[in-house]
């Protein structure tokens, strides 16, 4: 009976390396899969920010430009009211 009980745990301690292994090697798979998708998007992330790089400085003189322009508007529209008022 013993040996019967020694050989079922045997089998038992195996079947769970196999299944373990199998899980593991998928996991495997899965993983490299992964990486493979993560670089295609690290290199569109890098190509978008290399495209669009000069954004930053543009956008800041626009915005000068723009606080210049709404500073000069008040003035303008006081002249403009007078104009359609005479």
């Amino acid at each position: 009976m013993t040996v019967a009980l020694v050989i079922v745990t045997v089998l038992e301690v195996l079947l769970v390396v196999v299944v373990l292994a199998a899980h593991l090697k998928l996991l495997d798979r899965r993983l490299k899969q992964l990486t493979s998708r993560l670089g295609h998007i690290a290199f569109g992330v890098n190509a978008v920010e290399w495209q669009t790089h000069g954004i930053g400085p543009n956008v800041l003189r626009l915005n000068a430009a723009l606080n210049d322009v709404a500073g000069a508007l008040p003035p303008l529209v006081d002249k403009a009211g007078r104009a359609a008022g005479a």
